[in-house]
C-alpha cells in the first residue's frame, strides 16, 4: 500500500459524501448492492492482497446490474480519487486507468 486511507480533509468532499449518502437513503438501502454486502465492495485494507479478483468482479457486476446510483457513485469516486473499494461499477484498477487516460489527454 502507498499510505494510509485518505481522510475527509475538505468541506467539499464531505458535502459530496453526504449528498451521496442522502441519495442512498432516498433510493432505499435494500436497493444498493454495496449496502447489502459491504465487505465485498470495501474489503479490509490488510486483506486486499488476499481478496480474489473474482470477488472484485462479483462486486463490479452486482453494481452494474442493480445499483440505481452507479453514475453518481462513480463520478464521486473519480472526482475525489477514491483509492479503495468498488465504486460506481469500477474497481480501484479501473478508476486508475480512467484517471491515467484523462491525464494523458
Amino acid at each position: 500500500m502507498t499510505g494510509p486511507l485518505p481522510i475527509f480533509n475538505s468541506t467539499e468532499k464531505m458535502r459530496a459524501c453526504l449528498e451521496l449518502a442522502d441519495m442512498v437513503a432516498e433510493a432505499g438501502i435494500d436497493h444498493i448492492p454495496c449496502a447489502q454486502a459491504p465487505d465485498l465492495f470495501f474489503p479490509e485494507i490488510e486483506n486486499v492482497k488476499f481478496s480474489a479478483q473474482s470477488s472484485v468482479r462479483m462486486a463490479v457486476n452486482a453494481c452494474k446490474k442493480a445499483c440505481p446510483l452507479i453514475v453518481e457513485c462513480g463520478s464521486y469516486a473519480l472526482k475525489y480519487r477514491e483509492e479503495h473499494g468498488v465504486w460506481g461499477g469500477m474497481s480501484a484498477v479501473d478508476r486508475k486507468r480512467i484517471l491515467k487516460g484523462a491525464k494523458q489527454r
